[in-house]
Order: C-alpha cells, then structure tokens, then sequence
C-alpha cells in the first residue's frame, strides 16, 4: 500500500523532533494543550483500558499511564516505534507494531479509544470508525482530533493561493511533509466528521475546534498572540470554539463519542 509506505517513512523521518516540535511551535503547544484538557474531562472509570490508535512517541499514552490506566499503543512508523520502546513506559503499556487499519484488536477490550491525528491518514476512513466502535465495550468512549477542511482553506486564501484552496475544497485533502516525503491525508468538516460517527452506531457525538482563532488569525497570528500570553490565549480560544457555530473554524477538530 503505497499511502501506509509513505506515511511510515515520513513519521520515521519525523520521530526524533516530535515531541519537541510542540515546545517550539506555539501552534502545535495549543491545539495539544486544548485537545488534553477536554480529553482529560472525560468521565472515565479507575484504570480505564485505553487504545490509542497511531499513538506516535507516547506522547498521550504517558498522561493516561500517569493517571493510573493502561494503555495499548498502535503504532505503524518504525522511528516513533524506535522512541516509545526507549522510553520504557512500563508494565501497563503495551505496544502493537503495525497498521491501524490491518491489526488484531479483541472486540470489546477497549473502555476508552483515542485517535489524536491518525484517523485522517487512514485510506478508508468509514471502515476504520466502525472497527473503533467493535474496539470498545458498551458505554466506552472514543476521542478523535482531525485535521480542519476550513482551517486549510482560510490559510491558503490568506497567503493568496487561491488555486490550492480551491483544490482543497474539490479534494477535501491535504498533505503532511517530512524529511521530503509527503503523504495525503482527508480533511473533514464539523457535520461530515460527526455524521461519519453516527453512521457506525456512535451516539452523544459532540465536536469543538481546537485553536478556532486560526481561520482569523491565522497561524501566524495565533503564534504571536501564544507567545504574548499562552494562557490567556487558550482561555480565549476555549471561549469561543465553545460556541457550535465556530466549531470549524478551529485549525483541528475534537469529536468525542460514546457507543451505546
């Protein structure tokens, strides 16, 4: 599968400055920072069972695991693969090398699904939500960050590509580069992303942007007010996505869910 070979070599490329990367990208710092923290508030029961579905470095697995969970790890990239065995993240870890779309995942082992940035990658999307619902007990949760249609669009109309934003728009696709190699990924609205959900089986589906400045702003300016004053900027931010009407407005979008 050519797509599955090339995201590989381009997250492999990507592994060694990936944690990093949300230290020294304010943009990148928000939008995990906001994700986390409506993530975090979940309701979730004492040493919940959590998939982490293209779990890269670890990066979310180390929060639940200091939060007293266990947490299974997918992971395809060989150098994200590489990272998590070094940091040795314990007994109630375990990994699971391979495609997200293609590995062995008992029904019903799951209490809680996440998939921060690794949904969109996949080449059939409605297939993989649906092996996301058969993942998890009745009552478990799913959390899942995407990549925003809007966002994409209102960044290239704001650097005056306007060929590339209409592209996107007939495409709904964007891309992902690293060390030189590009991989494509889908890019979803609001109502198309949690339409998806409700179609296999999900209920409670709610979905907020995350960084719902950035169709304004623009990253730039997103950066520029997070370094003035991170803090403030987030409550701001969190402010407004928290109204619907914004919700694509963010750079990504957080879908949580619950199957019945």
């Amino acid at each position: 599968m050519l797509r599955d070979a090339l995201q590989k070599k381009s997250y492999s490329k990507e592994a060694r400055a990936f944690d990093e990367s949300f230290l020294s990208s304010p943009c990148r710092r928000a939008y995990d920072i906001l994700g986390w923290r409506a993530v975090s508030s979940l309701t979730l029961p004492e040493r919940t069972r959590i998939i982490d579905a293209g779990c890269g470095t670890g990066r979310w697995c180390e929060r639940f695991l200091a939060a007293g969970h266990d947490v299974k790890g997918i992971e395809n990239a060989p150098g994200m693969l590489a990272c998590l065995e070094a940091k040795d993240l314990g007994s109630r870890f375990t990994t699971v090398p391979g495609n997200m779309e293609d590995v062995f995942v008992p029904a019903g082992s799951a209490d809680l699904v996440i998939a921060i940035g690794s949904l969109q990658y996949c080449v059939n999307q409605e297939r993989m939500i649906s092996r996301f619902f058969d993942w998890l007990t009745p009552e478990g949760q799913i959390a899942v960050m995407v990549d925003s249609l809007l966002a994409l669009v209102s960044e290239f109309l704001q650097t005056q590509q306007e060929e590339k934003a209409e592209q996107v728009l007939e495409t709904r696709e964007g891309s992902f580069t690293s060390g030189g190699v590009t991989t494509r990924l889908h890019l979803y609205d609001r109502r198309s992303l949690m339409d998806a959900f409700s179609q296999a089986g999900f209920v409670d589906i709610a979905c907020r942007g995350l960084v719902a400045s950035g169709a304004v702003l623009g990253r730039t300016g997103c950066e520029e007010a997070m370094k003035r004053d991170e803090e403030a900027f987030l409550e701001r931010d969190a402010t407004i996505a928290a109204h619907e009407v914004m919700s694509d407005c963010g750079l990504h979008l957080l879908l949580t869910a619950r199957r019945p």
